[in-house]
């Protein structure tokens, strides 16, 4: 059982799924501090953090958004 198992761990180890746009915004550093404050809130939603983008001319959907803040998306291990 504990080969079989073993196959499960390895499968883990794999890198997360694709990088998002979180590596590539072009925002200032107040505003990259108040966006990592939002993400950090599970009071702001991935959709009106991804209005807040649009205002300042980013591109990030919500979608993504929501990934990257689950740690599903490779940022988690950059």
């Amino acid at each position: 059982m504990a080969d079989a198992l073993e196959q499960f761990r390895e499968l883990q180890k794999i890198t997360k799924g694709p990088r998002c746009a979180y590596q590539s915004l072009d925002l200032n550093e107040a505003d990259l501090q108040a966006l990592n404050e939002a993400l950090g809130s599970a009071s702001i939603t991935s959709k009106t953090i991804q209005k807040w983008l649009e205002a300042r001319s980013q591109v990030w959907v919500y979608y993504n958004i929501a990934r990257h803040r689950r740690g599903d998306c490779r940022c988690a291990n950059v």
